[in-house]
């Protein structure tokens, strides 16, 4: 998996997660969901995982938590469904929750460890990481995906 920029940086310094899902893996030419219970491959950025209690989906959700480093992952259940409640109150513990994110420190010295067989969306990375280089400082969502080349 290609994280680093022309610097041999990181370029995927935090990530806010809605409604996540887990990476995938490529296994004789068949996509299946990677579960941390199956591989020791580790997301160790430090990540906000937005979930509604209630959402259809929060098996898969729950499954991307559970592939993230649990000193770096932080869990924020909004008590709905498959949806990203618009209250005040909701959305201010939500900018809570996301500020406690800035200032969560990278934890990572070259120690990111994922499976070079996932599926990625490499476009998306590349698109990623350049409007970051443009944009430095704001908070912005790249695919968490793996360069299987």
């Amino acid at each position: 998996m290609n994280l680093r920029d022309d610097t041999d940086d990181f370029f995927l310094k935090r990530a806010i997660l809605l409604a996540g899902w887990p990476p995938l893996s490529m296994e004789d030419g068949h996509a299946r969901v990677l579960l941390a219970d199956e591989t020791e491959d580790v997301i160790d950025v430090p990540t906000l995982h937005v979930v509604g209690g209630s959402d259809p989906y929060i098996l898969g959700a729950m499954a991307l938590f559970n592939m993230c480093d649990e000193d770096c992952a932080e869990l924020f259940d909004h008590g709905k469904g498959h949806t990203v409640p618009r209250d005040a109150t909701t959305i201010q513990e939500l900018c809570d929750a996301i500020g406690r994110l800035v200032q969560k420190k990278e934890r990572w010295q070259g120690s990111l460890n994922y499976s070079t067989h996932a599926i990625s969306d490499t476009q998306g990375m590349k698109e990623a990481a350049e409007a970051r280089k443009e944009q430095e400082g704001t908070v912005i969502a790249i695919p968490l995906s793996v360069d299987a080349n």
